[in-house]
């Protein structure tokens, strides 16, 4: 888990350096990726990303945000439904 965290990290790092639409490609499969896990492995995954994000510079920071709400508004309703699951999850523990 902590390689798998590690990785997390330079991934989120790596998509605030690239430009919009390579971030866009990434992040979306990523979101994907995620939302196709069983509830607790989407949340453990969602709470990375969220910590990886929190530690970008504010700027990076805002870059990935962006993306993040322009990929989460171009999901599916079932992906979608299934991130939300996974942070409604993490705010309660």
């Amino acid at each position: 888990r902590n390689e798998l965290k590690g990785t997390i990290t330079i991934m989120v790092g790596m998509l605030a350096a690239l430009e919009k639409e390579a971030r866009w490609k990434m992040m979306i499969t990523r979101m994907r990726t995620i939302a196709a896990y069983p509830t607790a492995q989407c949340s453990w995954h969602v709470g990375e990303m969220f910590t990886a994000v929190e530690a970008l510079s504010p700027i990076d920071r805002e870059r990935v945000d962006a993306t993040r709400t322009e990929v989460m508004m171009s999901l599916s309703s079932d992906e979608r439904r299934a991130l939300m699951v996974a942070m409604d999850v993490l705010s309660a523990a």
